[in-house]
């Protein structure tokens, strides 16, 4: 997830958006963006949401408001995976393995193997009402997860941010979603070749040109 502000000198959060978005529409994924900025007019609002950002928040920052738009918006992105190639980024475990068959093997035993250690300790860590702990534990699956995933990395690491403003009222809630998305995620990617991501990437990309901008 990024918190953009949306005026800052030489390239405003406007075009960072715009950057992202074609990026997007060019390799696939969803990067959850929050605009931030002093004005607070409705015609500012409907700006930011048309230029692709996810939500809005306004300066002076509360923690309430702030933490309550994270929260709107990894439902929303959590509750969209409906569809094979919608959960498994193709063009981003392409990349993290290099296309390497041996590799990508390697990487999918890994993930079958530490997901059920990652998720217990987050567990444990939400049980004990331990933020830092949980925080810890939201980094390293994150960082896992996001080779994999832009939507389970992305989870992971709002469920971080909710760990480092001691949300943790609000974190049970995502570690479900998450728990849900990471057990779907290792069945997805049991058994998948370098070639059937190229193929889920040559498709994505096709699905991105036919719908344009």
């Amino acid at each position: 997830m990024l918190l953009q502000d949306v005026h800052m000198p030489e390239l405003d959060g406007f075009q960072v958006v715009q950057a992202v978005r074609e990026r997007e529409r060019a390799v696939g994924g969803h990067l959850p963006i929050i605009a931030l900025t002093a004005r607070s007019r409705k015609e500012d609002r409907e700006r930011c949401l048309a230029a692709g950002m996810d939500d809005f928040q306004t300066k002076p920052i509360r923690p309430a408001d702030l933490l309550a738009a994270i929260d709107r918006v990894l439902s929303a992105h959590s509750s969209r995976p409906s569809r094979r190639q919608d959960l498994l980024d193709a063009p981003v475990l392409l990349a993290a393995c290099g296309g390497d068959p041996t590799l990508l093997g390697k990487m999918c035993q890994t993930l079958n193997a530490r997901v059920p250690e990652h998720l217990a300790a987050l567990r444990e860590a939400l049980r004990d009402q331990d933020p830092p702990r949980l925080r810890e534990a939201a980094h390293k699956c994150c960082g896992m997860l996001s080779e994999f995933s832009t939507v389970a990395g992305d989870l992971a690491g709002g469920l971080e941010e909710l760990a480092a403003g001691t949300q943790l009222d609000k974190a049970a809630r995502v570690l479900e979603q998450l728990d849900t998305i990471a057990h779907e995620l290792v069945k997805q990617v049991d058994g998948i070749t370098v070639e059937a991501l190229r193929r889920q990437a040559e498709g994505m990309g096709e699905n991105h040109a036919t719908a344009g901008p």
